[in-house]
């Protein structure tokens, strides 16, 4: 079963006629969201959700490795997902609670890193980057791949385990990555502030492992040349 209609939703259609695995993947969409009725919103969802889940089954739960990053505890939506994971642990028998990290994939959301970045680039705008801010890039299918062993295995019941890229990017140089891919000029101020979300690795190393999941220098400008093609440059030579 599947509760959502966005990227997430999507990359785990394979599970909509389960009644073993109830994937929620509905929710806010923007970390910046400031408005309460937002999160109130997918708060009243999830408890609908959790009343009406069939006997015996696991409901995943999207939660976010921000929770890792201090320059972001204070957030709204950061604050949310901890409310979240806390509900889940008090309220369900059979849960896996997945942070996850930037994930990467085919989506008309402007607010996640990358496309915003990539939008930012391509149109010319003004954008501020931070001098220290790195971020944890995550193909969906590389995503898929890992959650779906996590859900196959009994011992992962029950708990709260986070899943990134083994590899981290500084901001300047997912901006120089896109510089090249789009062959335009990036216009951005540079703010000396820092962030990186502190995220535990070894889960998601033993389970690239286990894949053959590679996180090479060339796995940024892969999801680049696999989500944002190369029909962009044409379109901003057009313009």
């Amino acid at each position: 079963m599947i509760i959502g209609n966005g990227m997430l939703a999507r990359g785990f259609s394979h599970y909509a006629g389960s009644n073993r695995h109830v994937i929620f993947a509905s929710g806010v969409s923007n970390s910046g969201e400031q408005d309460p009725a937002a999160f109130a919103r997918e708060a009243s969802l999830l408890e609908s959700v959790v009343r009406d889940l069939p006997v015996g089954a696991t409901l995943l739960y999207f939660s976010t490795c921000s929770l890792k990053d201090p320059a972001l505890s204070d957030s709204l939506y950061v604050r949310h997902k901890a409310a979240m994971e806390q509900y889940i642990s008090r309220c369900v028998s059979k849960f896996l609670i997945v942070r996850l990290s930037n994930i990467v994939g085919q989506t008309t959301n402007p607010y996640l890193v990358l496309p915003y970045l990539h939008a930012a680039v391509a149109e010319g705008r003004i954008f501020q980057v931070w001098s220290g801010a790195e971020r944890n890039l995550l193909d969906l299918d590389h995503a898929r791949q890992m959650i779906d062993l996590l859900l196959q295995d009994p011992a992962m019941t029950n708990r709260t385990v986070e899943i990134a890229s083994p590899r981290y990017h500084q901001v300047t140089e997912i901006v120089s990555a896109l510089e090249s891919h789009l062959g335009v000029k990036a216009r951005f101020q540079l703010v000396e502030r820092s962030s990186r979300p502190d995220i535990d690795l070894t889960l998601s190393c033993q389970l690239a492992e286990i894949l053959g999941l590679r996180f090479e220098a060339d796995y940024l400008p892969g999801l680049l040349a696999k989500y944002f093609p190369a029909t962009d440059r044409a379109q901003i030579d057009r313009a």
